[in-house]
């Protein structure tokens, strides 16, 4: 969709900013792996005045409040919207809870966003949308609708309260277990596979992807044991991945939803919790 200075793409995977000509000699295209979203600020733009999105990322120092399109102009991290924007406003602001939610695009067939449902803010409703009913609300409620449009607050985790959203399942505070963002923040590098590993070793040959807390090990160094044991890793459930490895988290996260979701649908895709790999790689107490 076209937004102030360039052009956003979103899939269940990644944000991308395309920026114009004028944009890019400020700063360069943004990528953003979804997985490192921790949530977002927004302004929604009105007749007068411009709006902005403002992506919270992990371990970014781009997360710092933004005040004004003067401090947006100044930050990467920031979709800018022109005045009177507020179809494409509410587009991606709708999108982006869809898909942090595990919820995948609005209007999505299957897998993939067709161009008429993503430039229809109403066609499919907000997850748990008009009061939790599923019934579509128009765009003047979704934009008028008091939220902070993230799953994590960071202020209070930072003061120690609850983890938002927290399942009874998985659940934790950030005073007895700070979030690890260190530890699950997506490597640079992907390892290959190793051709010599056993062969016997249940995770030679599959395709996996690691989501959650990872703990004592950071997402790098489970990537290479799995590397060791002759697995193929991906940094995203796709119609490829047969093995999703899940660390304890406050959430279920986009990724378990997405594997069990492929899962219902005929895909082959096991799910292991993170202790039951490392006993597999010989780690285990």
């Amino acid at each position: 969709m076209p937004v102030r200075g360039g052009e956003v793409t979103l899939s269940e995977e990644s944000l991308i900013l395309r920026r114009s000509t004028l944009a890019s000699s400020l700063f360069p295209d943004l990528e953003v792996d979804v997985a490192r979203l921790l949530g977002w600020r927004r302004q929604a733009p009105t007749p007068a005045a411009p709006g902005w999105i403002h992506l919270l990322l992990m371990d970014a120092r781009t997360n710092a409040l933004v005040r004004s399109d003067v401090e947006g102009r100044t930050n990467p991290a920031v979709v800018r919207f022109a005045p009177a924007a507020t179809e494409a406003f509410a587009t991606l602001d709708r999108a982006l809870t869809s898909v942090q939610a595990g919820y995948g695009l609005p209007g999505a067939a299957e897998h993939e966003a067709s161009p008429e449902s993503a430039s229809d803010p109403t066609s499919d409703p907000a997850p748990g949308g008009a009061g939790g009913t599923g019934e579509p609300v128009s765009e003047e409620e979704w934009l008028a609708e008091p939220r902070q449009g993230t799953l994590w607050d960071i202020g209070e985790a930072s003061r120690g309260a609850e983890v938002t959203g927290a399942s009874p399942r998985k659940k934790k505070t950030a005073a007895a277990h700070p979030a690890p963002w260190d530890k699950v923040v997506t490597p640079d590098t992907v390892p290959e596979p190793d051709p010599n590993a056993d062969m016997a070793n249940p995770i030679y040959g599959q395709n996996v992807t690691v989501t959650g807390d990872v703990e004592p090990y950071d997402k790098g160094e489970v990537w290479q044991m799995i590397a060791s044991a002759g697995g193929t890793v991906a940094k995203n459930v796709t119609k490829k991945t047969t093995l999703l490895i899940v660390g304890e988290w406050a959430t279920t996260t986009t990724k378990e939803k997405r594997a069990r979701e492929l899962r219902d649908k005929g895909q082959e895709i096991e799910i292991w919790s993170f202790e039951n790999f490392l006993d597999t790689v010989g780690k285990g107490d």
